[in-house]
């Protein structure tokens, strides 16, 4: 049995090694506003997507968090332990934990949460948190409702739960420190939509949401068991404009926001010693279809792709933004700087007369989404509808909307990442028969290809061979499957005013609110 003891004592002695701030210089209120990039289409943390993630982490605690670099640390848990074989991770619980309601924190607190959290209405079409809890055993049938009880989740005693795996998932214990593992109180009523307008917490804050003016404000959890956090209040204000919501931040109506590209250009002149980069994994990219015609051909899904030439359209439009060109990210282990995505108009034709539609005059209109609540995405896609008219003479049809709900379409635009840094993670949930990306998609991989996708992760870490299975999974989705088009690294940055002190994010995109200060100004 491996054990990971991350004891509050390693924590607080780091925290009396780092310069305090003296009282004097503190204002004399502790109130942040900061912004939400999207109204608020759910709270629980099972469910959120990116516009909610910064404040779960200090409302709806996770058993870790994790730090800039990566590393976890201890929030509700203090440490885990990990059996020789993979299969069972042992969680230890802080004794003292509460909920904001002064109810204790126990490791049936956790299972009956993390029960609620994957059933099959409670998650949504991306996944959730089944992205991460699917190989725990029991777990799919809970989604399914054909249990109430996930056999992998067993509660040892009230401050112990151990997680069993059907299969050995390399660096699950990280996945423990995302934000959707985060905690509710199963004893409430989750299923009454006016609950989560003041839900119980589990972190060093508490939160009201009102829905009809989308705005959401965050309160010190008097409750909380830890540290008690210098700031009292945070509210969040909707602003969707990017530049709205810079001219906002300008005139210090406003004192965080994130940026996920729109201003990137003009941040990077006016703001540069003001942004704090978010780390990140992961990378937008267009996602195909072939269960909908006329991308259930593979020929013609390979003539979509050699046809736009994206590299250049990226780099002439947004210059400051990564170029990608494959979803095993450059900071990833087995990153493939080698794979490029062929921009070859005659290849293209040639892929285009050997489909069942033989020439373009017969290939019915191309049906692509995209979310209009983040603008760039009409360029783009604009500069390769032009594309293949070009190279193709092909008819693509482009669609703004809100939600993908209800659509029908060939391609989508998506944003994704893993929650590991490795690459079994992120190509499972593409390559794999029951792959999350892959389903959002609606993409159904080749035998073949889920059939590698489960060689490699069978593979052991240091055999020779097992970056180069990987990428030659990588290369099928992107090259001969043209699924998966990779297109730009996320350009994720926190724009936060000088006074504002002690700001940290992670690979969550969340925010140390419990850790912050304000000075005066």
């Amino acid at each position: 049995m491996n054990k990971h003891r991350l004891l509050w004592v390693v924590v607080a002695l780091l925290i009396s090694i780092v310069p305090t701030i003296a009282q004097d210089d503190l204002a004399e209120e502790q109130v942040v506003t900061a912004v939400m990039e999207s109204s608020v289409s759910v709270i629980h943390p099972s469910a959120v997507g990116g516009g909610q993630r910064d404040w779960t982490r200090v409302t709806f605690a996770a058993p870790f968090v994790r730090t800039p670099e990566g590393e976890l640390e201890p929030w509700l848990a203090t440490g885990y332990e990990v059996s020789d074989d993979g299969l069972e991770y042992t969680i230890s619980l802080e004794p003292e934990a509460i909920f904001s309601d002064g109810t204790p924190i126990t490791a049936e607190s956790l299972k009956e949460a993390w029960e609620w959290g994957v059933k099959v209405e409670n998650i949504p079409s991306w996944g959730g948190l089944m992205t991460i809890f699917e190989p725990i055993v029991g777990i799919p049938e809970v989604s399914a409702g054909e249990s109430d009880d996930a056999e992998g989740l067993v509660v040892v005693d009230d401050h112990t739960l151990t997680i069993v795996l059907s299969r050995p998932v390399i660096g699950f214990q990280d996945a423990l420190g995302s934000y959707l593992t985060g905690i509710v109180k199963a004893d409430d009523d989750l299923d009454n939509p006016d609950y989560w307008r003041s839900p119980t917490t589990a972190g060093p804050f508490t939160l009201t949401w009102n829905p009809d003016t989308d705005e959401v404000d965050l309160t010190r959890n008097d409750n909380w068991w830890g540290e008690p956090a210098t700031l009292t209040e945070i509210h969040y204000r909707l602003i969707s404009d990017v530049q709205t919501k810079l001219i906002a931040y300008e005139n210090d109506e406003i004192a965080v926001f994130k940026d996920t590209g729109g201003l990137l250009d003009q941040i990077s002149q006016t703001h540069a010693d003001e942004m704090i980069p978010i780390p990140g994994l992961g990378f937008f990219f267009l996602a195909v279809s072939n269960q909908v015609e006329p991308t259930t051909d593979v020929h013609l899904r390979r003539a979509l792709l050699y046809a736009i030439d994206h590299e250049t359209v990226i780099g002439a439009l947004f210059p400051n933004h990564p170029v990608a060109s494959t979803i095993v990210q450059g900071s990833t282990v087995c990153y493939n700087a080698d794979l490029t995505i062929p921009y070859d108009p005659e290849l293209a034709r040639e892929e285009l007369a050997m489909s069942e539609y033989g020439s373009a005059e017969n290939v019915p209109p191309v049906q692509v989404y995209f979310y209009t609540s983040i603008d760039f995405w009409g360029r783009i896609l604009t500069a390769y509808q032009q594309q293949w008219q070009e190279n193709l003479g092909i008819e693509v049809q482009l669609n703004g909307v809100d939600t993908y709900d209800d659509t029908v379409g060939n391609v989508y635009r998506f944003s994704g990442g893993p929650t590991i840094n490795d690459p079994s993670d992120i190509l499972t949930k593409f390559a794999a028969q029951n792959g999350n990306y892959a389903a959002v998609a609606n993409y159904t991989p080749p035998e073949e290809l889920s059939a590698l996708i489960e060689e490699a992760n069978s593979l052991p870490m240091d055999a020779e061979n097992r970056c180069d299975v990987y990428q030659d999974v990588e290369n099928q989705l992107i090259v001969e499957e043209a699924a998966v088009w990779p297109q730009i690294g996320v350009p994720y940055n926190w724009v936060v005013k000088p006074y504002i002190q002690g700001f940290e994010t992670s690979l969550n995109q969340d925010i140390n609110w419990e850790s912050i200060v304000v000075l005066a100004n």
